[in-house]
């Protein structure tokens, strides 16, 4: 094996490392087996990246691989609670069936991650005219003059309920500490 002075250093590395990468991993996605997957995809790019010897502060270069692991899955994650949203409104089964779209699209269930009723709820609240520019906007995938046209309302209209829409989900997330991104 002409590679054991790298699996050296390597196992040296995940020793050392492996309990702060998981801990923020923790912090961060509050989910203990997602913050694993998202550590250990992190000693993999280690693992890549170590014949290049690139790096100087291991510590600091694993650190901010796994934080941006775990934003990533948060992205994803929030990704498919998009696509889970876009299903349900499309075979019109409403917001409250979310989590069979949710399964049905290999997401978590709502039981396991509060942050899909926490979603669900928000939509519900906006004014009328939001929720329809957004879900046209970004589960419809129309553009704004196509919005505009269908439903007889100025581009400006449109815009502004889009912006008003992404600003309450926000600010309503966050005042609840829901969403930290």
């Amino acid at each position: 094996m002409k590679n054991t002075a790298l699996d050296k250093e390597y196992e040296a590395l995940y020793l050392e490392h492996w309990p702060l990468v998981l801990r923020i991993c923790i912090s961060i996605l509050k989910d203990v087996d997602a913050a694993k997957d998202c550590a250990q995809d992190s000693f993999i790019s280690l693992l890549q990246q170590l014949e290049s010897k690139q790096i100087k502060d291991y510590q600091n270069w694993l650190t901010r691989v796994a934080s941006n692991k775990c934003y990533y899955y948060i992205r994803k994650r929030n990704r498919g609670l998009v696509v889970a949203y876009a299903a349900a409104q499309e075979r019109d089964i409403g917001v409250d069936h979310i989590e069979e779209a949710s399964i049905s699209y290999g997401l978590d269930n709502s039981d396991q991650d509060p942050l899909i009723n926490d979603l669900k709820m928000a939509i519900n609240q906006l004014k009328p005219l939001q929720k329809l520019c957004a879900e046209m906007f970004y589960f419809k995938q129309m553009t704004y003059r196509q919005i505009s046209a269908e439903y007889n309302l100025s581009l400006r209209q449109v815009k502004s309920n889009l912006q008003s829409a992404r600003r309450s989900l926000r600010l309503r997330m966050k005042s609840e500490g829901k969403f930290k991104m």
